[in-house]
């Protein structure tokens, strides 16, 4: 099994991010993206903004709220080959290191029933809480697409903490010239009253 450990940091820092300003969206129009073509061309079409920009890495971010739905969309550049991403990425148990970053989940656990993986996120303050006083979201993991030149990952939940709704992480990757990997991390979710009561305390 490969660890997370032969993760770039910036692939890291990407997941984290999209968690953390899935918070804090910013208004825009709705473009959305699947496919190995699409992500090539936003890749084409983005060059500029992955070269420049505040976060001292090759990476830019959009977000957007229409009605109750806030997105947020990562993506980035780093010097890791396509194939150590998929070899690590496609191991469900890997994905409860990269989600374990964010200050808001103590712990994750996982476990594979038949046909499907279960990854739960037990979701807290940014303070230590011990697991069993946070919230539990179980997410189902879903491989959509493996092949030679692009990876789409999907993991979904149902419910989330403070009555949000139809959480949906994905992943895409697909290899750039010279063994670098263009990675897309986006995160989305069903907002509710009552986050956005405890979003303004």
């Amino acid at each position: 099994m490969h660890k997370i450990r032969s993760l770039p940091k910036s692939l890291l820092f990407m997941v984290a991010a999209a968690f953390l300003f899935s918070a804090v969206s910013a208004s825009a129009v709705e473009k959305p993206r699947q496919g190995a073509d699409i992500l090539l061309d936003t890749y084409h079409r983005n060059m500029a903004r992955l070269e420049r920009n505040s976060f001292g890495l090759p990476l830019f971010l959009e977000s957007f709220e229409r009605d109750d739905r806030v997105h947020v969309d990562v993506y980035g550049i780093f010097e890791y080959p396509f194939s150590s991403v998929v070899d690590v990425l496609k191991v469900p148990a890997n994905w409860c290191d990269i989600v374990s970053l964010h200050l808001n989940v103590k712990a994750c656990t996982y476990r594979e029933l038949p046909g499907d993986w279960l990854l739960t996120f037990y979701i807290g303050r940014k303070v230590y809480q011990p697991p069993e006083d946070t919230r539990q979201v179980i997410f189902h993991y879903r491989n959509i697409v493996q092949q030679q030149g692009y990876l789409d990952i999907i993991l979904s939940a149902d419910a989330g903490p403070f009555g949000t709704k139809d959480h949906r992480m994905r992943f895409e990757a697909l290899p750039l010239e010279g063994g670098r990997t263009f990675v897309h991390v986006s995160y989305a979710y069903s907002d509710s009253a009552a986050l956005r009561l405890a979003a303004k305390v």
